[in-house]
C-alpha cells in the first residue's frame, strides 16, 4: 500500500504544467482524493478525468489571490473531507544558493499576481537586478515579465496579452546590446573607382562615416 493512500491533496495551478504532472504523480501513488485548484476551470476537467480511475478529485476555478474565494473553496473541501493532509502550491519559486550550498527562497510565485511556471533563466542587468519570464498566470494568464532584486524584491513589469503580446513564452530574455544601432536608409550615386566620403545618420548612436571606393 502507498504511503499516500487515504491521504487528501490539494494543488494549486493544476491545470497544466508542473501542476498537472503533480496532480498526476499524486494519482499513481494512490493519493485518497486530489484537489485541483487554478482558474481555468475548462482545463482543470480535463485533469480530472486523467485521474478519475485512480484517485477521487474535486475542481475549483479559484482565484488563489482572492481570500473569500479560498475560503469558500476550503470550506466545500471540508464539507466533503475532514480534513487537507498535503497542500502543493504549485506557482514556482526564486531562489539563490551559494557556493557553500546554503539555499535561500527568495519568493514564492502566486499564479495570479505574479505569474507562475517560470521555464527560462534568469538575466542579470548592470544594475544588479535580475529579470525573467513566467509562462503561465498574471492578470491574463498567459505569463508575465519581472525584476527581482537580490533580496527578494519582485516587481512585474507586464502581464502578457495574447493580441498584442503573444503569451506563454518558453524562453529567457536577453541583454539588448548599449546601443542598438540603427541606420537610416541612404542613397549615393559615385562614378567608377572614385573614392567619396559619406556620413550616415540614425539612431541608437553618433554618425556612421564610410568611404565609398
Amino acid at each position: 500500500m502507498s504511503k499516500l493512500s487515504g491521504k487528501i491533496v490539494v494543488i494549486t495551478g493544476a491545470s497544466s504544467g508542473i501542476g498537472r504532472s503533480t496532480a498526476l504523480e499524486f494519482a499513481k501513488l494512490e493519493a485518497k482524493a486530489i484537489i485541483l485548484v487554478a482558474r481555468n476551470k475548462e482545463r482543470l476537467s480535463q485533469v480530472s478525468s486523467e485521474i478519475d480511475e485512480k484517485s477521487e478529485s474535486m475542481i475549483f476555478g479559484c482565484d488563489i489571490s482572492n481570500k473569500s474565494e479560498v475560503l469558500e473553496m476550503a470550506k466545500e473541501v471540508l464539507s466533503v473531507y475532514d480534513t487537507v493532509d498535503i497542500l502543493v502550491n504549485n506557482a514556482g519559486t526564486i531562489f539563490k544558493i551559494t557556493p557553500a550550498k546554503v539555499y535561500t527562497v527568495l519568493r514564492h510565485l502566486t499564479q495570479s499576481t505574479d505569474g507562475s511556471n517560470p521555464k527560462g533563466s534568469l538575466v542579470q542587468h548592470s544594475n544588479g537586478n535580475f529579470y525573467g519570464m513566467t509562462s503561465a498566470g498574471g492578470t491574463n494568464n498567459l505569463g508575465t515579465i519581472f525584476k527581482i532584486t537580490s533580496n527578494g524584491t519582485y516587481t512585474v513589469l507586464r502581464n502578457f496579452t495574447m493580441a498584442t503580446d503573444g503569451g506563454n513564452p518558453f524562453g529567457s530574455l536577453m541583454l539588448a546590446p548599449v546601443n542598438n544601432l540603427v541606420a537610416n536608409p541612404l542613397s549615393i550615386t559615385t562614378d567608377e573607382d572614385v573614392k567619396k566620403a559619406f556620413m550616415m545618420s540614425g539612431s541608437g548612436g553618433m554618425g556612421w562615416i564610410g568611404i565609398l571606393a
